[in-house]
């Protein structure tokens, strides 16, 4: 679908459910957010469907949005796949009737999509259906869509942001004041917890193929004994990342059921979307995640061995 169909469709309902994906990062939470103010503001009854990973540093964005209920037209935002979805919106997965999205691995489940893999973040398409739909920014629509680029950009220092990303956010700039403090709170701040992690994660790392790729993993023990938050976890893979001569960072996650959740993390030169796709996972070239069933340490062996079969660093 392009724009203006999006706009067609949403003149034909009245009340509307938005969908996240599960451990929902800032683009998944500034994009349903924004989504759901932009249609309360063509007088549609619209909320942000209630997900167990919304967490207490996102209250501020969803305040006032979010529901338990689920009657209305169901749409999604930054979803690439419904199996991504909570285990609360599993039910709704069948229902999906309009997806939004910038995932270029997005696996179609409803037959309205609007899609752009070129896109930095969800937030920039929900800002241009913003400006499709005639509906002016106001304080906290502006808010919600810095949120979710900036957050998708790493604070517009991957390599996913464009020119029209920076277009768009100074768009949204003279509409609020407090840009540094989202920087600072989603960018730059960490718990002491966190700060443990990362210091833990480092000394315990897995550096292979000279050197380019570093592997860190994260235990149910670990999780325990420094009583992290899914606040603490997130985007850890940057932390990897910024190790001199490191292009590819994978973060393994042990899981309640024992097995590995994945998270890549790249230069433009390692697909890591391609990697995360031979596990039935995907996302975008430099940012990518799969779930293996296996525990930390096969995983880690699986993943080398399809790294070291695609070539990644011959």
């Amino acid at each position: 679908m392009n724009f203006c169909q999006v706009s067609h469709f949403f003149s034909q309902h009245n009340d509307y459910l938005i969908l996240t994906h599960k451990n929902p990062d800032g683009d998944a939470v500034g994009s349903a957010a924004a989504l759901c103010l932009i249609l309360r503001a063509l007088g549609k009854t619209a909320y942000v469907y209630h997900n167990p990973g919304f967490t207490a540093r996102f209250s501020e964005f969803l305040d006032g949005l979010t529901t338990k209920e689920t009657a209305g037209t169901v749409i999604s935002v930054d979803l690439a796949d419904v199996s991504l979805l909570p285990q609360n919106a599993k039910e709704l997965a069948e229902k999906v009737e309009l997806a939004i999205d910038h995932h270029e691995t997005h696996r179609a489940y409803t037959e309205n999509l609007l899609l752009d893999g070129k896109a930095a973040a969800c937030g920039e398409l929900i800002l241009k259906l913003a400006d499709e739909l005639g509906v002016s920014l106001t304080c906290e629509i502006a808010r919600a869509l810095y949120l979710a680029i900036v957050t998708d950009t790493g604070s517009f220092c991957y390599s996913n942001t464009t020119a029209e990303t920076h277009l768009a956010v100074a768009r949204l700039l003279p509409h609020f004041s407090d840009a540094h403090r989202i920087n600072h709170t989603f960018c730059v701040e960490k718990s002491r917890a966190r700060a443990t992690l990362e210091a833990r994660l480092l000394t315990d790392a897995t550096f292979c193929f000279d050197g380019k790729c570093a592997i860190l993993t994260v235990t149910r023990a670990l999780m325990g004994e420094l009583s992290l938050t899914e606040d603490d976890l997130d985007n850890l893979a940057s932390v990897a990342r910024a190790i001199q001569g490191v292009s590819l960072a994978i973060v393994l996650r042990e899981l309640e059921n024992g097995d590995t959740k994945a998270s890549l993390r790249s230069n433009p030169d390692v697909d890591a979307a391609a990697i995360c796709q031979k596990f039935h996972g995907g996302g975008h070239r430099c940012a990518a995640g799969c779930t293996l069933p296996l525990p930390c340490a096969q995983a880690e062996e699986k993943l080398i061995q399809t790294i070291t079969e695609f070539g990644v660093f011959q």
